[in-house]
Formats: structure tokens, sequence, C-alpha cells
């Protein structure tokens, strides 16, 4: 009996850590908003780098870095969720975790914040027009990498990871309140 005191005990750090989590997540919604419509990003790479050049936080922040830290809490939200309902629909819910966790990987991969603060401060110490012109073009490829196919598996996988986790949240009493 005690052992499994235990383990729910486990289980329990997981609920609280994954809601925790899932609050923080929304107090950043707000905070990214209001970034993105005072401080709308540059259209081109060579904003980015003058923004970069003016003011390397904001750059940063306008290639999503507190995206990247929702992100990361996302994945405590996941784990949280699937101590909660593990029970309920294992399989499905291993399924709708893995499935989020490499949409969340596909994000980090395609997250290129940092390559274009560094790219930045190389073109603003470039002292050549044939360096800063292929240091445009590296800018240019990582804003593809950035809003290319990466970013669009995150987005198809995380939203198939939630539709499972929603439909396993239908079947458990503790969440379902229609029953």
């Amino acid at each position: 009996m005690l052992q499994r005191d235990n383990e729910i005990e486990k289980w329990n750090k997981f609920y609280k850590i994954g809601g925790i989590s899932a609050i923080l997540i929304v107090l950043l919604i707000p905070i990214q908003i209001f970034i993105f419509i005072k401080f709308p990003p540059p259209e081109n790479t060579l904003g980015f780098f003058e923004l970069f050049d003016k003011n390397w936080f904001l750059g940063l922040l306008s290639l999503d870095l507190l995206y990247i830290f929702s992100n990361t809490l996302l994945l405590l939200v996941y784990l949280g969720l699937f101590s909660a309902l593990r029970h309920t629909n294992f399989a499905y819910m291993l399924i709708a975790i893995v499935i989020g966790f490499v949409g969340i990987t596909a994000y980090f991969s395609s997250t290129v914040c940092f390559e274009m603060l560094s790219l930045s401060k190389q073109y603003q110490l470039a002292e050549s027009i044939e360096v800063k012109n292929q240091l445009i073009a590296a800018g240019h490829n990582f804003l593809a990498t950035y809003k290319g196919t990466a970013f669009d598996i995150y987005y198809v996988f995380n939203a198939i990871s939630l539709i499972i986790i929603s439909r396993v949240m239908f079947q458990d009493k503790k969440f379902n309140k229609t029953e």
C-alpha cells in the first residue's frame, strides 16, 4: 500500500508541474501578443539585421524567443496530461505525447533567432559588399527555414496530439462533465 501511495505522489507531481506550466503558457500569450503588436517583426533579412543592431533582445523576441519557452513548458503540460489520463487510455496517450514531442522537436529545429543574431553581428562587422551579400543570403535561408516545413510539421503534429488528448479526456470521468 505504501508503494502505491508513493507512486501516486510521484504522478501527482507531474499533474502539478503540468498545471503550473499551462498557467505560465497562458501568461506568456498576452506578452507575446503585445510584443508583436507594439513591435511588428521586420519584413526581410536586412530588416532583422537592422533590428538586431538596434536592439538584440527585441530581435530575439521578434523571432519567437518567448515561443521557445512556451514550447518547453508545453512538454511539461503534455507529461502532466499523460499522467492524468494514462489510466483512461494508455495507448492513445502515449501516441499523443510522442506525436506532440516530435512536433515540438520539429519546432525547435525551425527556430533561428540565435543564428540570425550571429549573422547580424557578422553583417555589422563585414567590410565588403560581397561578404554582406553572402550574409544576407544566409539570413534569407534561415528565414525560409523559420517559416518552412519543420514549423508546419510542428503545427500539424501538435494539432493531432491535442485532438487525441481531447478524445481521451472525453472518455475520462474526471474531465468529462457531461456524464
